[in-house]
């Protein structure tokens, strides 16, 4: 279970991870929109940045950025102690891209294109869940 007292106002904290801003905006507005907190960031260099200055419940992870790569940054997760348990749903055109060994930590994957409901179905399953995938191995 989510540990309530970690969400503002009662609502789940979600962090967007993508480098392109109009995917950010986009996603951002339709899960505040859904009665989430919504925190964005540009790269995964920048979402450790924030996860060190607060507590998410979900992670939406783009799969292609520039910088830090998708898998080094499951593995940072992955050895955090304070983070490993975060759910990350992982957001890609090419899921064939994710490695077996990725994808057995990842709480879901989002195939592009998928529709806003599909998105919001996904992040409320993960969430919902008692007990999510664990980035302990």
């Amino acid at each position: 279970m989510f540990d309530d007292s970690i969400h503002m106002h009662g609502r789940h904290e979600v962090l967007v991870v993508d480098d392109e801003p109009f995917i950010r905006d986009i996603f951002s507005q339709l899960l505040s929109d859904h009665g989430f907190n919504v925190q964005s960031a540009a790269s995964n260099d920048e979402a450790k940045v924030y996860l060190s200055q607060r507590s998410f419940d979900l992670i939406l992870l783009d799969v292609c950025m520039k910088g830090m790569s998708f898998y080094d940054f499951i593995s940072f997760l992955k050895q955090s102690p304070d983070k490993c348990h975060i759910p990350v749903i992982a957001v890609t055109a090419l899921p064939t891209e994710i490695f077996p060994e990725a994808k057995m930590v990842l709480a879901g994957i989002l195939e592009k294109p998928f529709s806003p409901e599909t998105m919001i179905s996904c992040i409320q399953s993960v969430l919902q869940m008692e007990t999510s995938p664990r980035f302990n191995g």
